[in-house]
């Protein structure tokens, strides 16, 4: 069996606990539940971040930065996150009267109807991002780039155990509800006229007939070309026409016997 140096074993330590590893222990922090209102009063907001794994967060001080729909820093505001943080509460001083719990942050920054927040160290580093509306120009997380719809007054954009985004009950400081799913941008492109040419009813715009005629071609008009001038597509339009031929043929039949 093969000995592993104690010189190799001190080396594996420190670069287990060196600073550039320990800064990735942060990745799993997501945006999890985003309000902007409640009873009218779009005071009334939070973001509320949530780390399955209560990971370290080795510096401590983080952002949490909005942008708008192309883009660009709308605001920004630092918060402060313990080590093996789980749930982290971000709220205005509104939303604490309405929800009772105190978030572990003062929201400072205000959630626009269309945008996008993201979680990031201070040097730029965006660890997660989550965009709603109709966004022009996506922000990128380094481990994490979702969407949702705005959640109307009310209710929260809430995220769920397969990553996607529902619109749900609040559920501040508490497990996200499982809601109702929406797109992020109900705005959706002109189909355009549902007929082809728009027409008098028919693909080509010609008369209602399928043969350039004035009738429909069924024989109701006396279409020449509807077959013997009988209704053929009717009831009993076979027996018609054959009715009609056997006559024809005993007329025929008749006038030879005289001229003979």
């Amino acid at each position: 069996m093969r000995r592993i140096s104690p010189a190799f074993a001190l080396a594996t330590i420190l670069l287990a606990s060196s600073p550039a590893l320990a800064q990735r222990m942060h990745h799993v922090m997501r945006i999890s539940e985003i309000l902007f209102s409640d009873g009218g009063d779009d005071a009334v907001q939070y973001v509320e971040l949530f780390d399955a794994n209560g990971e370290p967060f080795p510096d401590g001080t983080y952002e949490l930065d909005v942008y708008d729909v192309d883009g660009a820093l709308a605001d920004s505001m630092n918060i402060d996150v313990p080590p093996d943080t789980g749930r982290f509460y971000v709220a205005t001083a509104a939303a604490d009267a309405v929800f009772g719990p105190n978030g572990n942050a003062e929201l400072t920054v205000a959630l626009p109807a269309e945008g996008q927040v993201c979680f990031e160290r201070t040097n730029g580093d965006k660890i997660a991002c989550t965009s709603w509306g109709c966004i022009n120009t996506v922000v990128n997380g380094l481990y994490d780039t979702s969407s949702g719809a705005p959640p109307p007054d009310g209710m929260s954009l809430s995220r769920q155990a397969d990553n996607t985004y529902e619109l749900t009950n609040p559920t501040p400081k508490a497990a996200n509800e499982a809601g109702n799913a929406a797109p992020a941008c109900a705005t959706a492109p002109d189909a355009g006229p549902s007929e082809i040419d728009a027409g008098g009813g028919e693909v080509d715009g010609a008369p209602v007939g399928d043969d350039g005629g004035t009738s429909s071609g069924d024989g109701s008009g006396g279409d020449d070309d509807s077959g013997c001038g009988c209704r053929v597509n009717g009831g009993g339009g076979v027996a018609s026409c054959l009715v009609l031929g056997a006559v024809s043929l005993l007329g025929a039949f008749r006038r030879r016997r005289r001229r003979a």
